[in-house]
């Protein structure tokens, strides 16, 4: 899975994935408990089920994207994030709605909101490129929320093979909010390689000028330091 991709076109591919191979996964295992009776009966329900939990993710897709929301279709999207997640746990759907919950509450300056949503998730249940989202976006909100221990412990606590970038950043923009210049540019230096070992796309050259501006900002910050101290 290409790293530079944006967090958006990597849950999009993630959940394609996970309609194709997770379906086959479980029919599997159906299969051989049941029986072909039950088998048939199972894919009927489970059929519905599924289509049920997507045709509801899309409109909560649909919503959050929605520029100038009305306090109806606000409501609507906490209704849909939040019945996803309870009655539609038992697919991937759940998962999902959770990021775009947390998405909407965090882009309406509720970071607290944001928190509680993606705190929720189990990420030693969730599949890795998921979980990996998911520590970056609640390490994000927590350090919103003044917390930045607890941003880098989230950041810790995956391996972050798909984002590295974004993770090294993200430590390298906490570096800098707590005067770490020295770290902040070993941070970003390490997104900015990370960055430039990969494909390179149109997302990824944009993510690469603003590393550079971020390392050249501390350098320029750092010498004009140095020349009033002498």
């Amino acid at each position: 899975m290409d790293p530079l991709r944006t967090e958006e076109e990597q849950l999009e591919a993630l959940k394609l994935w996970w309609e194709e191979n997770g379906k086959q996964t479980v029919a599997a295992i159906v299969l051989v408990a049941a029986g072909w009776g039950g088998w048939q009966y199972w894919s009927a329900q489970e059929q519905a089920h599924r289509e049920d939990g997507s045709a509801l993710y899309s409109q909560l897709q649909t919503l959050v994207a929605t520029p100038d929301l009305t306090d109806i279709q606000k409501a609507s999207i906490e209704t849909l994030g939040e019945r996803l997640q309870s009655e539609f746990d038992d697919t991937g759907y759940a998962d999902f709605a959770a990021l775009e919950l947390a998405k909407y509450r965090f882009n309406q300056g509720d970071t607290l909101g944001a928190e509680v949503v993606l705190a929720n998730i189990n990420l030693a249940e969730a599949r890795p490129e998921i979980a990996q989202v998911v520590a970056l976006r609640l390490a994000r909100a927590q350090w919103a929320n003044g917390d930045a221990d607890a941003a880098l412990t989230t950041l810790n606590s995956v391996s972050a093979t798909t984002f590295s970038s974004l993770y090294d950043e993200l430590r390298g923009d906490i570096a800098f909010s707590q005067a770490d210049r020295a770290s902040a540019r070993a941070y970003y230096q390490s997104a900015l390689t990370a960055l430039q070992n990969s494909d390179q796309g149109q997302a990824s050259m944009q993510r690469e000028g603003l590393l550079t501006m971020k390392i050249d900002s501390i350098l320029v910050d750092s010498s004009a330091q140095v020349g009033v101290a002498e």
